[in-house]
């Protein structure tokens, strides 16, 4: 209670005559101005912190407002940066669900050759190219109609008629009841791709039925991919080349080791490789193949693997054995006049014999022909003894210079006498060894023989008679 009002209050009725109910107000009305000061007090001190809080709030606000502000300003940026990527990258196209197309940007328009004002209200099929078939538009469909999105590649025609590929992203957009109102679609130019994709089936056709040998590796020379032909020249299967280097299938004893030296080092620093090597067939056979290693580098220049073109030469390489057998031959013919020349291959143990040998002896037909080891027995008996221990000791080594003389069975039955002159010739193949071929010259010298036998008979008639006729 107010002091003021409480000392009036007392000084006219603080007397013995003043009722006790009233004494009692009195003091009930005090105790309520004393709460309510408590309360008021309170209350003052309550709208004080409140005030000191909101203060604090304002002023935070403030500050957050402005870096709303400058976060918001910094999303508009962004966003309209990220606008201008897709635009500049992307197609993008906006269709009612009935495929109705409401909005397009400028790339649409740029790849498909069709002005926004050309586009608006059309069906996207403007921009179709009747590539895809039915059953692919109805899958599209039934993805879309579940809500969903679809992923594809898409063939369209431009407004001049020229074909090109998109990848296609169709999103679906839903209203606040939860239904599809619209669809968007955004699509890249995948062209160029779906060329090289085309390109490179076609090489992959080629280099599957080439009837050349086609392998590809690793970077470590690991095979990961063969053709056909690996299969139908090796014998050997695709699946059992994969994982492995190709020379541990094909190489052999007469493979180069020369060759297989500057193949690995080829390999080993990221070269080409152009070279013939002799390999080996599941069965065991052997055959020569050329060999073309092309190194695979991706757009960094970082070696990423090899290819290997590999043809069949067998054919080409015993031709050329062949030639340069008969160049020999050739060579020696010239020094032998009108003599029979004999060929004997030492490792394999064939005898081949010219046309002037055969007609010398009579044996022109081949299954007359001497071979190896039945040559001897076209020898005279009583020359063949000395006859093959000159011929041995000269292929043994154990004599420098090779010539004989013996009586050769002919073919009608008759003896010739023939001087045998020859000399090994060694040639080194290409995987190392060294191949001895033993070439020789008959020369037929019955007539010698039989002049000087004649003499001899001369000679003995002469001494035996009794009398010298002048």
């Amino acid at each position: 209670m107010h002091r003021l009002l409480k000392r009036q209050l007392k000084k006219h009725l603080n007397n013995t005559d003043t009722p006790a109910e009233i004494k009692q107000l009195l003091e009930d009305i005090n105790a309520s101005y004393q709460n309510f000061d408590e309360d008021y007090k309170r209350l003052e001190r309550i709208l004080e912190l409140s005030s000191q809080e909101l203060f604090k709030t304002n002023n935070l606000l403030n500050n957050d407002k402005d870096k709303i502000k400058e976060e918001l300003a910094e999303s508009y940026k962004k966003l309209n940066e990220f606008d201008k990527a897709v635009d500049s990258s992307f197609s993008v196209s906006y269709t009612t669900t009935d495929g109705i197309i409401t909005d397009v940007n400028s790339k649409f328009c740029q790849t498909s050759g069709y002005t926004k004002k050309e586009l608006i209200g059309k069906p996207h099929s403007i921009i179709s190219s009747n590539y895809h078939t039915e059953t692919f538009w109805k899958n599209l469909w039934e993805t879309l109609n579940k809500g969903e999105i679809w992923y594809g590649d898409i063939k369209n025609r431009t407004k001049k008629g020229e074909e090109y590929w998109e990848a296609t992203n169709i999103i679906p957009f839903y209203n606040s009841q939860g239904k599809v109102y619209q669809y968007m679609a955004i699509k890249t130019d995948i062209t160029q791709k779906k060329l090289a994709e085309a390109q490179i089936k076609k090489l992959d056709l080629i280099a599957e039925k080439t009837l050349n040998i086609v392998i590809t590796t690793d970077a470590k020379g690991i095979a990961t991919w063969a053709n056909e032909g690996f299969e139908r020249i090796t014998g050997f299967t695709v699946k059992e080349l994969i994982g492995k280097k190709p020379g541990e299938l094909l190489q052999g004893k007469k493979t180069s080791k020369k060759t297989i030296k500057e193949m690995r080092l080829a390999i080993k620093n990221g070269e080409p490789f152009n070279g013939e090597i002799y390999n080996y067939s599941k069965s065991g056979r052997g055959y020569w193949l050329s060999i073309n290693i092309t190194p695979l580098k991706d757009d960094d220049g970082n070696l990423t693997g090899f290819i290997a073109i590999e043809n069949d030469v067998t054919d080409k390489k015993e031709f050329e054995e062949e030639l340069r057998i008969s160049e020999e031959r050739w060579k020696y013919a010239l020094s032998g006049g009108h003599d029979g020349i004999w060929d004997w291959d030492i490792d394999k143990n064939e005898l081949f014999v010219s046309e002037t040998w055969q007609e010398m002896f009579g044996y022109t037909n081949p299954n007359r022909q001497p071979q190896f080891p039945g040559l001897w027995e076209f020898i005279h008996p009583e020359d063949r003894k000395r006859a093959k221990e000159i011929f041995d000791n000269y292929v043994k080594g154990k004599i420098n210079n090779y010539q004989n003389e013996y009586r050769i069975l002919c073919a009608n039955g008759t003896y010739k006498h023939i001087l045998d002159r020859g000399k090994i010739i060694e040639s080194e193949e290409d995987n190392g060894t060294i191949k001895r071929r033993f070439i020789g010259t008959h020369t037929d010298v019955t007539p010698l023989k039989e002049a000087e036998a004649q003499a001899q008979m001369s000679e003995i008639i002469i001494e035996n008679s009794p009398t010298l006729l002048i």
